[in-house]
């Protein structure tokens, strides 16, 4: 990651680098991994499976200012950033990050720029970077059936390296692109499979409460205390 923002940047870092004066309000590296970006897009930005739909974000709202104390958020893949706009809203220091431009190209931003980055959580390791498990929280809704099998560790590293929690829905139902199947969801596994993966970063626990009551049907909800 370092070297994409060396050469992004044409300079060179001395030891860990400031991620707010040179990663947020940045393009720094677009997704590579889907099949159709714009496809990705434009359900993400748009539809109700996501934090972009108020009913949905107003549940995850509620939980995250009932139960941290912490003011620092992030919201990976978080389309045009509304979840993170009405944390804001709310007296919390939130950013957004997601893997494609289409947010910008098209002018529906709903945070400012500054809190901000477009960047492919699995374009290489986070450690450099000088954010050690300054989130409080992170989450990543409607995105970890997004990621191939092979980069969902990366992804994983990269999330428990800057984050202390983190709350995540996973894809648990219909088909992925590894069954012969065009469709830009890789890694649909059951929650067995996800559980297991994630116990190694820490404490799994199953929030079936943070459900919204429609458009999830497919979906569970983990949160991660990470080690």
């Amino acid at each position: 990651m370092k070297k994409i923002l060396e050469e992004k940047f044409n300079t060179k870092f001395d030891g860990k680098i400031d991620p707010f004066q040179y990663f947020f309000g940045n393009v720094i590296n677009t997704i590579t991994t889907e099949d159709n970006n714009d496809q990705y897009a434009v359900h993400n930005f748009n539809g109700g499976n996501s934090m972009s739909y108020p009913p949905s974000a107003d549940i995850m709202v509620k939980y995250i200012l009932e139960n941290y104390s912490g003011k620092n958020h992030i919201d990976i893949g978080g389309s045009r950033g509304y979840l993170s706009r009405r944390l804001i809203d709310q007296g919390l220091n939130s950013f957004c990050l997601d893997g494609w431009t289409y947010g910008i190209n098209n002018n529906m931003l709903d945070i400012d720029m500054s809190k901000y980055v477009v960047c492919d959580m699995v374009s290489g390791p986070f450690n450099d970077l000088n954010f050690e498990k300054f989130f409080d929280v992170s989450t990543a809704f409607e995105i970890t059936e997004h990621i191939h099998e092979k980069d969902i560790k990366l992804f994983y590293d990269n999330v428990s390296y800057m984050s202390k929690e983190h709350i995540c829905s996973i894809h648990t139902g219909g088909v992925d692109s590894t069954m012969g199947y065009i469709t830009n969801h890789h890694n649909v596994k059951s929650k067995e499979w996800w559980i297991n993966l994630l116990k190694d970063y820490g404490q799994v626990i199953e929030m079936p409460e943070l459900k919204p009551s429609s458009g999830w049907d497919e979906s569970e909800f983990l949160k991660v205390i990470f080690k």
